[in-house]
C-alpha cells in the first residue's frame, strides 16, 4: 500500500474513485497548509520579541545592522631596482710642497727691506697672506704695509712686498707716499662717536634709497685720513681731514661677490658727510 504523503500527490480524476475519498484527501492538503501557516506566523513572532528584546538590552536604540566589511585592497607597488651609477673616482691632489720659510721668517725679511729702501717710517703690517705657485714650485707670502700718521692709519699710502715662500728672495715690491705731513689737518680729540658717524651714514641712504634701508648693514668703522685725492692735484697745508671710514652693504651687494662694499666718510670733527660711495646704486 503507497505511503499517505504519495497518495496526496496522486491524480484523482479517475471517475471510479468516490467522491469521499477526494474530499478526505482535499481535507488533509488544508490542513497541512494552515499547519504550514502557523508555524510561518510563529516565527515571525519570535523574531520580532527577539528583536525588541535586543533593542531593550542595548539602551533602547534598535540594533542596527553590522556595517558591511569592505574587503581589504592590497595595492601592488612595483619595486624598482635603482639604476648603477658609477661614479667617478676622484683624482689625487697634486702634491704642493709646503714652503720652506715660515710667515715670520718671511716677514723680518719684508720688514728689512722696507726699512733700507725707505728708513725709518711709520708703518702698520695691516695683512699678510700666502700665494701658492701654479704647478708644484713654491708660492710666496705677501705683506701689505699702511701708513700711520699721528696714530691713525692713512686712507691710501704704504708698501706692498712679496718674498719667496723658498729661497727668501724679493719678489715684487710697490710703494705709494703721496702725502706730505704738511697736508695733514692739525686736530684735537675727535668731537663725533662712531655712533652718530653710523647714524649719519644711515640716515643719508633713507633719504637716497627709502627701500632698500632695512637691509642695510655696518661692516666696520674706524677713524682715517681720507688722504686719497685726484690725479695730479697737490694737497694745501692741513687740508686732509680726519674722518669716520664707514663700509656697509645690502642685500644686492652680499648675494654677489662681484660688489664692492659701500663707503662712507663722516668728518670727525665737524660731522659732515664727506663721501657717500654706494657702488650698488651709483
Amino acid at each position: 500500500m503507497a505511503a499517505p504523503d504519495d497518495d496526496d500527490n496522486m491524480e484523482f480524476s479517475s471517475r471510479h474513485l468516490p467522491k469521499r475519498y477526494h474530499d478526505a484527501v482535499n481535507a488533509k492538503r488544508r490542513q497541512r497548509m494552515l499547519k504550514k501557516v502557523l508555524i510561518v506566523c510563529a516565527a515571525i513572532v519570535i523574531i520580532i520579541v527577539i528583536w525588541f528584546l535586543l533593542g531593550w538590552a542595548t539602551g533602547g536604540a534598535s540594533p542596527e545592522p553590522a556595517a558591511a566589511v569592505s574587503p581589504a585592497v592590497t595595492t601592488m607597488v612595483p619595486v624598482q631596482t635603482p639604476s648603477t651609477v658609477q661614479t667617478p673616482t676622484p683624482r689625487p691632489a697634486e702634491s704642493v710642497p709646503a714652503p720652506s720659510l715660515s710667515l715670520a721668517r718671511a716677514q723680518e725679511i719684508a720688514d728689512r727691506y722696507v726699512l733700507e729702501l725707505n728708513g725709518e717710517r711709520s708703518l702698520n703690517m695691516s695683512r699678510s697672506w700666502y700665494e701658492p705657485a701654479s704647478g708644484n714650485a713654491a708660492g710666496r707670502y705677501v705683506f701689505s704695509y699702511e701708513r700711520v700718521f699721528s696714530g691713525y692709519l692713512t686712507e691710501i699710502d704704504g708698501f706692498e712686498v712679496s718674498v719667496n715662500a723658498d729661497t727668501g728672495d724679493i719678489i715684487s715690491y710697490s710703494r705709494e707716499w703721496t702725502t706730505p705731513d704738511y697736508a695733514f689737518s692739525t686736530y684735537s680729540l675727535p668731537e663725533v662717536s662712531r655712533l652718530e658717524a653710523t647714524f649719519t651714514v644711515m640716515e643719508e641712504a633713507q633719504k637716497r634709497f627709502p627701500a632698500d634701508v632695512d637691509t642695510i648693514r655696518i661692516v666696520s668703522s674706524e677713524i682715517r685720513w681720507k688722504n686719497a685725492l685726484s690725479d695730479g692735484s697737490v694737497p694745501r697745508p692741513g687740508s686732509i681731514p680726519l674722518a669716520w671710514n664707514v663700509i656697509f652693504d645690502d642685500e644686492v651687494i652680499r648675494a654677489d661677490a662681484s660688489h664692492a662694499p659701500a663707503v662712507a666718510w663722516v668728518d670727525v670733527q665737524s660731522g659732515e658727510l664727506l663721501a657717500f660711495d654706494y657702488r650698488n646704486k651709483e
